[in-house]
């Protein structure tokens, strides 16, 4: 609106400035539509006092800078229902408290970078192998490609047992995964894995159906930019 009141006239894509992700960032309420100008913000799903409230996440930051994303409370249920649906065709009692993610985890305890999930040591992969293991014993696991490596290794590497501890699948996330990546994570866990494609502005883009393909999710509409 700013930009049309200078001009004087319709804008055309030429008219824009680029931004950088950090200018993004730094001003993203200022880009917020005024349709929201009234709503809470919230974090945690336990604080929405209104249904005139954002719910917003942060990404990865595997880019450099994590960025904040906003749902209304309708956008978040229906993408949330739609991955949920995904899951429940590969395991159908699943629930949310039966997996452990290893990345957006709210509920791992932990105090210092040390005792964290993102410190890939071999004391550290130890500790947390051994508390799924013996106490939390998830029956799905939800992780990016570069840490169930870590883990495959370690598991192969000392000989860890897993015990009776049954895993139903490892949803992979936030990278690519090759063939023999896959492989070698589904013999040390025991387990199959699938690929769950997406980003956090929109959850699932596709997902792998049991032939370990993926499909398009039906909130998705796909335009080809470069088929290159």
């Amino acid at each position: 609106q700013r930009l049309q009141q200078e001009k004087g006239r319709a804008l055309t894509f030429y008219d824009f400035p680029v931004l950088s992700k950090k200018r993004f960032i730094d001003n993203l309420d200022d880009m917020m539509s005024e349709l929201y100008d009234d709503y809470e913000r919230a974090h945690d799903l336990r604080s929405i006092t209104t249904p005139k409230t954002l719910l917003y996440e942060f990404t990865s930051g595997s880019s450099g800078y994590p960025l904040r994303c906003y749902k209304t409370i309708q956008e978040r249920t229906r993408l949330a229902l739609s991955l949920h649906k995904k899951r429940t065709a590969i395991y159908k009692e699943f629930t949310n408290d039966k997996m452990f993610g290893f990345i957006h985890n709210l509920d791992f305890e932990s105090h210092t970078y040390a005792d964290s999930l993102g410190n890939l040591s071999e004391e550290n992969i130890a500790r947390v192998l051994t508390y799924l293991r013996d106490v939390a014993k998830p029956r799905v696991l939800h992780g990016n490609t570069m840490v169930f490596v870590y883990y495959a290794d370690y598991i192969v590497r000392h000989n860890f047992d897993l015990g009776s501890w049954r895993i139903e699948f490892i949803e992979s996330v936030s990278e690519s995964m090759s063939r023999e990546q896959r492989d070698h994570i589904e013999q040390q866990f025991r387990t199959t894995v699938y690929n769950c494609y997406g980003c956090l502005e929109c959850y699932n883009v596709a997902y792998d159906c049991t032939y370990r393909n993926l499909h398009l999710n039906e909130n998705v509409v796909l335009e080809i930019v470069d088929p290159e």
